[in-house]
């Protein structure tokens, strides 16, 4: 048993009495380092997970708090939170942080039963070639609105836990913030972009060569709409996921049955999340249908709808920077893998639409 599987093993050995069946998982698919297990015992499946290096265990002990209060008040699509003897949801073992969470019924949209369940014999990372960014994942019209449903009552139950002050260990991260760090940052150089988005093929080098001419005057347009609309843009009301992909939302059939991956939890604009659920899925031309359902459940203020446009573009550009370095950055900065690329570029192409339909709704409100 290498070292990492022996640190989980000892770990779910505070959480559950033996026996237990102990499935070594390996590396996270994604990018934040952590590394999991998947824990049998009494009759229940957990994902024990160990933390990435130095995350703050106030900001894990807040996210459990999200989770617990959650669960409290009714809404079940969040997972549960194994104990120790003690009552502790977190295990520390030599400067690392542990957790349990319920194992969630059913799959993500396209997801891979195989490494969830049962690793290859003596392996047992997602896959050999390292992790791989997440990728846009159209879903079917009744399972987007059953989500968008889930969104909804997850922002309305956590919403007194934020107002009272609970949870006061999630970073804090208003649009207007974002705007701000995205403007300050440097991104990739637009001009060595270009040289090298000369060389790629015809269709990467549309692609890449559209999203360079329409990026700046998208920033430009998203930040005149937070200038518009100040109170939206420094909200921090709502406790938001900020991290909604395919690969974090189970579906046990056609049923929605809960969001995993809480690392990006954080409080900010309901625009926050709603951005990433149109986006990340089926795109901004469904966003009246996404909205429309959420707001059966939870009604947004007129500045929280004013202010989605930016807050996708602030997500957009976010994901574009990545990708263009990813893919034609110098020094170093590429992709490690066939299949990151392929992410990458799949990205780029079905977000390019999204972006396209913001900037021309914007200009012409502009306009008008």
């Amino acid at each position: 048993m290498s070292a990492d599987a022996a640190a989980l093993h000892d770990a779910a050995r505070r959480f559950f009495a033996a026996p237990f069946d102990f499935i070594p998982l390996g590396d996270s698919p994604g990018f934040s380092g952590s590394r999991f297990a998947r824990v049998e015992a009494g009759g229940a499946a957990w994902c024990l997970r160990r933390w990435p290096d130095r995350f703050a265990e106030g900001r894990l002990r807040a996210i459990h708090e999200v989770l617990t209060h959650s669960r409290t008040r009714g809404f079940t699509g969040v997972p549960a939170l194994a104990a120790t003897t003690d009552g502790e949801t977190v295990v520390r073992r030599d400067g690392a942080l542990f957790d349990a969470q319920g194992w969630l019924p059913g799959l993500p949209p396209g997801g891979d039963p195989g490494w969830m369940t049962h690793p290859p014999a003596g392996y047992g990372h997602r896959a050999p070639a390292g992790p791989v960014p997440n990728v846009v994942r159209p879903l079917p019209p009744a399972r987007l609105i059953a989500l968008a449903t889930a969104l909804a009552r997850f922002h309305r139950v956590i919403g007194d836990l934020a107002a009272t002050g609970g949870a006061v260990g999630l970073p804090v991260a208003p649009l207007a913030e974002q705007f701000v760090s995205l403007a300050a940052s440097e991104g990739p150089d637009a001009a060595a972009l270009e040289a090298t988005v000369s060389r790629a093929g015809e269709e990467g080098g549309r692609i890449a060569r559209r999203w360079l001419a329409l990026l700046p005057r998208a920033v430009a347009l998203a930040g005149a709409v937070l200038r518009a609309h100040p109170r939206a843009a420094r909200a921090a009301a709502t406790v938001c996921h900020g991290d909604l992909w395919a690969a974090h939302v189970f579906f046990d059939g056609p049923s929605f049955s809960g969001f995993i991956d809480f690392e990006g939890l954080a409080r900010g604009s309901p625009a926050l999340d709603l951005a990433q659920l149109i986006l990340h899925f089926n795109g901004w031309a469904a966003r009246g249908p996404v909205i429309r359902a959420y707001e059966r459940e939870r009604p947004l203020a007129a500045g929280d709808r004013a202010v989605l446009p930016a807050a996708a573009v602030l997500d957009l550009a976010g994901e574009a920077h990545w990708s263009l370095a990813a893919l034609y950055g110098e020094g170093g900065q590429g992709p490690d893998t066939p299949a990151a690329r392929r992410a990458h570029l799949t990205n780029l192409r079905a977000l390019l639409g999204s972006l396209e339909r913001i900037v021309a709704g914007l200009e012409g409100r502009r306009e008008g």
